[in-house]
């Protein structure tokens, strides 16, 4: 168990060899928040046997948080996400994080609701290219949808390379 704790404090205390991937985004997306009590249980999977002797163990992550007044940034050019609250569960290389609302502001101060939030990442391991979910349902404006829509990011997120579908 590990007690609560604001994520600056997080980022500075994540071992950098600890599910990497997931530090790295951590790190470079999420700019404030609060975790509540944490479990936290790193175990080893694999090593030395009788039939490979050399074999290294692998260190393998599982972790269960709820994390409060969250902000994360997406795509250069788009306001952060606001989330007042998300629960995240880490187990080996998937990463599931639901919140049940979420608020991106406009331009001119709508706000974009996004309601059930669910992402879902497998295969965050080195080396593999990560397969993800997202899944929600978004109420507001059409001024505040227009106002995203038109922004820099959104463009960068259709151009990026990745591979959308629905």
């Amino acid at each position: 168990r590990v007690s609560a704790m604001s994520i600056a404090a997080l980022k500075a205390s994540w071992p950098a060899f600890l599910a990497p991937e997931a530090r790295n985004w951590l790190v470079g997306h999420v700019n404030k928040g609060q975790l509540s009590a944490s479990v936290f249980r790193v175990s080893t999977v694999g090593g030395p046997t009788p039939g490979d002797p050399t074999a290294r163990p692998e260190l393998r992550l599982s972790m269960t948080t709820e994390a409060t007044g969250v902000d994360i940034a997406t795509a250069k050019g788009l306001p952060p996400i606001e989330v007042p609250r998300v629960l995240v569960r880490v187990d080996g290389n998937a990463v599931e994080a639901t919140a049940p609302d979420a608020m991106l502001t406009a331009a001119d101060g709508k706000r974009l609701s996004f309601k059930g939030a669910r992402l879902t990442v497998v295969e965050t391991a080195a080396g593999d290219q990560p397969t993800a979910e997202l899944a929600f349902r978004v109420q507001g404006s059409v001024a505040a949808l227009t106002d995203v829509g038109d922004r820099d990011g959104v463009q960068l997120l259709k151009s990026s390379g990745l591979a959308f579908a629905g």
